[in-house]
């Protein structure tokens, strides 16, 4: 099973769409066990690199898969975090 994301936006909003991500794109059985259990880490890094007042855009490239092979479980995750620009309001 697997999963992916791709948001653009201010920290703050791209926090929020890996929030709603499995619910928006209907996520069920192992790719949304797989998912739920790496949102954490992917929303904690937005936060950590970036805060509220940071005036530029970012964008989040993520993607997981697991399988098992000889009855073991075995899972890998990208993850791309970039500040792509200011943002002119």
């Amino acid at each position: 099973m697997s999963w992916s994301v791709d948001y653009t936006g201010t920290p703050k909003a791209v926090a929020a769409a890996i929030e709603g991500h499995a619910d928006k794109n209907k996520l069920s059985g192992d790719s949304l066990t797989e998912f739920n259990a790496a949102k954490p880490s992917l929303i904690g890094l937005v936060a950590l690199n970036f805060n509220d007042s940071y005036p530029s855009a970012i964008r989040v490239i993520a993607s997981g898969h697991a399988y098992k092979a000889d009855g073991k479980g075995y899972s890998n995750c990208f993850v791309r975090i970039e500040s792509i620009g200011t943002i002119v309001t």
